[in-house]
């Protein structure tokens, strides 16, 4: 079998925490209102792009207290935005939609975390 390709988990930061993300997922959509015109056909006549869901996959390492990424659920209310940088790309503003995170007996926890923003995406120099 032929190895293509050897990555190193990358950091990320969310809040306080550092995750080595594995595994990285973006997507969006917009919401559409429609209107039928007089000859049948459907007239889009307003449309808004929801937020900007991103989803990190990974490992969390924390000196025999891995676990203490679940108190991130403490601050899934908090109004303060915080800014991810994922490789070359930075989200704005973000929010925590949810997460997960399974012990599975190892020296790490493996954790899931969804973030949203309304924010555009922009690319890091």
């Amino acid at each position: 079998m032929n190895v293509l390709s050897e990555r190193e988990a990358i950091p990320v930061k969310i809040g306080y925490m550092d995750l080595y993300c594995e595994s990285f997922k973006a997507s969006a959509v917009s919401e559409l209102s429609e209107q039928p015109t007089v000859s049948g056909v459907a007239m889009i006549t307003n449309r808004f792009k929801k937020a900007t869901r991103i989803v990190l996959k990974g490992r969390v390492y924390n000196e025999g207290q891995s676990l203490s990424f679940a108190t991130i659920a403490n601050i899934m209310n908090s109004q303060a935005g915080y800014t991810i940088k994922y490789r070359e790309l930075e989200f704005k503003d973000c929010i925590i939609y949810g997460f997960t995170v399974e012990d599975k007996g190892e020296d790490f926890v493996y954790v899931s975390v969804t973030i949203i923003t309304p924010s555009a995406i922009t690319i890091k120099n």
